[in-house]
């Protein structure tokens, strides 16, 4: 694992390394030029065109060393001159690079699908919204009247304590609301 640094104007560095992408801090590639061998990059020059554009390049380790006079050429075509040097990449640097982003790159899936889950699981109750509507008012309603029904139901045997006769009507009529609104509430 080698890396190609050339000293243009931009100061740019050409990374030569085996597929490695790691951070700028840590002298590694953040960008990559498909160069397969160096037989490659003499047909495609142009593929240097825009260096000055970015901070780092790579290329794979198995480019011939020959790269370094094929740079040069391309480089002096555009009349700039490039003094080419060899340095070792560090390995355990890319190494953990490559873990960290085996985690990111985890995280982010089981993000995804957790969305994607949520989405699929709200989409019927989002779809049938118009429809369920009257559905949840009626059942609120219901619960609502049932609750008033036993509050009623409750004072009257309150009453009844004072005066059974009027408890014993005011009781029937309320009971028979209350069976027909559970039978409704049932049913619905």
């Amino acid at each position: 694992m080698v890396a190609i640094y050339g000293g243009l104007k931009d100061v740019v560095k050409i990374l030569v390394i085996s597929g490695a992408k790691i951070e700028e801090k840590q002298g590694c590639s953040i960008s990559a030029i498909d160069l397969a061998s160096a037989n490659a990059a003499s047909r495609h020059p142009r593929l240097l065109g825009d260096l000055e554009d970015w901070t780092f390049r790579e290329v794979p380790a198995e480019v011939d060393r020959n790269i370094l006079e094929i740079l040069k050429e391309a480089l002096a075509e555009r009349g700039e001159v490039a003094e080419l040097r060899i340095q070792e990449v560090d390995n355990e640097a890319c190494e953990t690079h490559h873990e960290i982003t085996a985690q990111r790159s985890h995280f982010d899936k089981v993000r995804e699908t957790t969305v994607k889950v949520l989405i699929w699981l709200c989409s019927p109750w989002i779809d049938l919204a118009p429809d369920f509507l009257p559905t949840v008012v009626s059942c609120i309603l219901v619960h609502a009247i049932f609750a008033t029904s036993l509050a009623f139901v409750f004072v009257i045997q309150i009453y009844r304590e004072w005066n059974t006769k009027m408890a014993l009507l005011f009781f029937t009529r309320p009971a028979v609301f209350i069976g027909l609104m559970i039978t409704w509430w049932t049913l619905s």
